[in-house]
């Protein structure tokens, strides 16, 4: 058995991922308490079977004594986040090393037929594994694993949230290689009954990349793939529509693919627009996905509800450097739900939260209204001010009953990359433009790393929809829709069109230099 000291000498990618972080202090002294911590963990286990020891002592156990040392230091999120890229740059070197040997002629072949042997050794019942193996068949390898050591010992070392980063792992290393398909639905991390593993061979050194359905129990999120036809390294992760398969997601992923991106389209679940504590670590997956299939630039874009969810996820998860808000909130909003209880359209969550992160609610602005009276504000409003749908003064009212609180706002600061926030002075559901400046104004106040750009209209609507993009969705009437949803598309008909044409020449520039 190596010693801490030996394990820790071999994790020094980890050590200079922490230098990264300067509110951490004196990084050779983190070290060191990490090396104990390692050596109480080596200690209390030292009865492990020799495959056992494999995995703990060159992945497990040293991760966890790090990550453990740092969340006392630095708190859990960064800790995570140390940890995290540490083992994404680490992957990157080894995915480099195999996609040049999956470039000579025959080695994809080769590198399937050895996973069934490899395998049953790392991953046998001597290394603390319990799987499944399916029949072998030509040019590929399928297995599962039912029960594995880093569940298990994570989950016993207090540290069970650390798992899913040894998962992500596989798709970073064999996502994505020349000559082979790498695929898998599930993980026991994410609370699968298994992680399903299929390596195969294609018959192209690339094959295209076709359209793939994810639900949230298998997958860790609900989103369809869309992917671009042409070769990109670009993927949006894109909030549109009630479902991720419906007309309007469908095609504004077909928008966004001739710009170039490969498009996943994601939303709560099937047919569902209401959003309650919708858990961002959906978003974190999914990113983990895109980049595991060769999207070295993620970002995300969210209209309404979701153009704040996509800047919450981007404060969270700093893989994103194109942050994309369509007439959005400041703040958390209050969850909500569209079933249609007691013949009201929408109504408010129980004392929900829209957002929730790591099981905890988000704090979030309550509204000013509880059900029924939430509904038939809404409908009172929308009739006196002749909008299909008008919510404004309820949300102005909102914030004078409880003005709003530093820990409700979105952390706009946080967001890495590119910012691009987009709104009209006239939408009608909430006054975007106000929260837009406020952003604005925090962003010049406080330190913050993104480039940021506030694409603010007289006229436009709630629908600051590029106008190719709206077209696309509705070939035929999609001037004449804006002017029945709203009075002020009505009124201000060219001035709205005039609008949706440059949001529609500013954001595909923007796509076309990201």
């Amino acid at each position: 058995m190596k010693t801490a000291q030996q394990i820790l000498k071999g994790k020094q990618f980890i050590k200079e991922e922490i230098t990264k972080h300067p509110e951490a202090g004196d990084v050779d002294e983190i070290w060191k308490q990490a090396e104990e911590k390692l050596d109480e963990i080596l200690k209390q286990y030292a009865g492990l079977s020799e495959g056992e020891q494999f995995h703990a002592e060159g992945f497990i156990f040293p991760s966890a004594a790090v990550y453990l040392t740092l969340k006392e230091i630095i708190g859990k999120e960064t800790a995570y986040a140390v940890i995290e890229n540490a083992a994404a740059s680490e992957c990157a070197l080894i995915h480099e090393k195999l996609e040049k040997m999956m470039k000579i002629p025959g080695m994809p072949s080769l590198f399937v037929k050895a996973w069934g042997p490899v395998t049953k050794t790392m991953f046998s019942n001597k290394s603390g594994f319990e799987n499944r193996f399916y029949d072998k068949t030509e040019g590929e390898y399928r297995m599962d694993i039912l029960s594995c050591p880093y569940c298990r010992l994570m989950k016993e070392l207090g540290c069970s949230e650390l798992t899913p980063v040894f998962c992500d792992n596989d798709e970073r290393i064999y996502g994505n290689l020349p000559g082979l398909q790498f695929s898998r639905t599930s993980t026991l991390a994410k609370g699968a009954d298994c992680c399903d593993f299929c390596v195969k061979t294609v018959k192209e050194e690339k094959e295209a990349m076709k359209k793939q359905y994810f639900d949230a129990q298998r997958n860790g999120f609900h989103g369809v793939f869309y992917p671009c036809s042409s070769k990109t390294n670009k993927g949006m992760i894109m909030m549109l529509g009630d479902s991720s398969d419906d007309y309007m997601a469908v095609t504004g992923a077909k928008w966004l693919n001739e710009q170039g991106c490969h498009v996943m389209a994601m939303s709560a679940d099937k047919k569902d627009y209401g959003h309650h504590n919708y858990p961002l670590e959906r978003i974190q997956n999914a990113i983990i996905y895109l980049k595991g299939h060769g999207c070295e630039k993620i970002g995300i874009v969210g209209a309404s509800t979701t153009g704040m969810l996509a800047l919450a996820a981007a404060s969270y998860f700093h893989d994103i450097d194109l942050t994309v808000a369509l007439s959005p909130s400041d703040f958390i909003m209050e969850g909500f739900y569209q079933d249609n209880k007691d013949s009201m359209y929408e109504r408010p969550g129980d004392n929900e939260s829209s957002l929730s992160f790591e099981g905890k609610p988000l704090p979030y602005l309550p509204y000013a209204y509880r059900h029924p009276e939430y509904w038939q504000k809404i409908e009172e409003e929308s009739k006196r001010t002749g909008n299909q749908i008008a919510s404004r003064e309820m949300f102005d009212e909102s914030e004078r009953r409880h003005p709003l609180q530093e820990e409700e706002k979105i952390k706009v600061e946080r967001i890495k990359g590119k910012i691009i926030f987009i709104g009209a002075e006239d939408d009608c559901l909430w006054d975007t433009c106000r929260y837009i400046r406020r952003m604005q104004e925090r962003l010049q106040a406080l330190p913050h790393e993104s480039i940021y750009e506030a694409w603010s209209y007289e006229h436009g609507t709630h629908f600051v929809f590029p106008e190719s993009m709206l077209k696309k969705m509705l070939p035929v009437g999609s001037q004449l829709l804006v002017s029945l949803m709203f009075k002020a598309g009505k009124e201000y008909k060219k001035e709205c069109l005039e609008t949706r044409i440059d949001i529609d020449r500013r954001l595909k520039q923007v796509l076309k230099e990201w």
